[in-house]
């Protein structure tokens, strides 16, 4: 069962307020998901979740759909003003639109108007017109899928994944050997909270690719339920730390690990954390890999 949950956006422009589902992701390449003429942003949940580990992932109610307000004029010049509200005021750009039927004609319309916010164009079910009528400034940003549609979700995970991959860096890390002394501790990364220090060894968890870091935890930090897209392999190497599994904080269920322990973090698994000696841990996983707390107000 993956227990991923979207977490509900709102905003407003011209008078609508729209709605979206922020699927996670931060500091990974934005994904914005476009629904057809019967849909709406729950129809992307299953591809969403397959696309999370990778992007930064939004699925939007147009107007007039799911929980957006309805309007008395549609079409790609009105959804233009919609798209420019909702990507400027989320700061999506510049981001990889995935439009269906007239979600893909809202994107072509867009992508036209704005190709300064739009990193990459899927289109799904959409067309344009005849190719010479391709307005020039989409060369390059568009892919067209058509036919076959159980194919087309599967070639849309494969384009945009190819996507992001082309452009991440592919070198093959040296070799890494380092002393206590040359170790540079830095007080933010993907993985730390308030508090914490974190230090990479190998790789870059908010990149693409195998990671490894240390993560200092001070006395007494407690860390409310979340959950992470990686599955991770965690080993503490000094203190005494307590992490337990589910989506509340249940103190009768930690499981004290004191230094030499080992323990694994299965991927979009919540669970909590609660420090009782200074400890330092060392992670490993795949990533681009994050943070993601059950409720967002903890």
């Amino acid at each position: 069962m993956n227990l991923l949950r979207p977490v509900d956006r709102f905003v407003t422009v011209n008078g609508l307020r729209f709605h979206a589902l922020d699927w996670g992701g931060e500091g990974r390449t934005p994904l914005l998901l476009l629904h057809g003429f019967t849909g709406h942003a729950h129809a992307w949940d299953t591809l969403a979740i397959a696309l999370q580990p990778h992007f930064h992932v939004y699925a939007l109610d147009q107007r007039g759909h799911g929980d957006s307000d309805p309007a008395t004029v549609y079409g790609p010049i009105a959804a233009f003003d919609d798209l420019t509200g909702v990507v400027d005021q989320l700061g999506l750009a510049p981001a990889i639109l995935v439009g269906l039927s007239m979600g893909g004609r809202n994107a072509i319309y867009f992508t036209a108007k704005r190709p300064d916010a739009v990193r990459k164009l899927v289109i799904l079910d959409s067309n344009y017109g005849r190719r010479e009528q391709r307005p020039e400034r989409l060369q390059g940003k568009t892919s067209m899928l058509k036919n076959n549609r159980s194919a087309k979700l599967v070639l849309i995970m494969a384009g945009v994944l190819s996507s992001a991959l082309a452009t991440a860096q592919t070198t093959t890390p040296g070799v890494v050997a380092l002393t206590p002394v040359e170790m540079k501790w830095e007080g933010q990364g993907g993985l730390a909270a308030a508090g914490m220090e974190q230090l990479n060894l190998v790789g870059n968890p908010n990149q693409p690719g195998p990671y490894t870091v240390r993560l200092k935890f001070p006395k007494g930090l407690k860390i409310a339920p979340h959950s992470h897209p990686d599955s991770r392999e965690v080993t503490i190497l000094s203190g005494l730390y307590a992490t337990g599994y589910g989506e509340k904080f249940e103190p009768t269920n930690l499981k004290v690990l004191p230094a030499g322990s080992f323990y694994t973090e299965p991927a979009n698994l919540p669970h909590y954390i609660e420090i009782k000696e200074d400890a330092v841990l060392q992670i490993s996983g795949t990533g681009p890999s994050g943070r993601r707390p059950v409720d967002p107000a903890k």
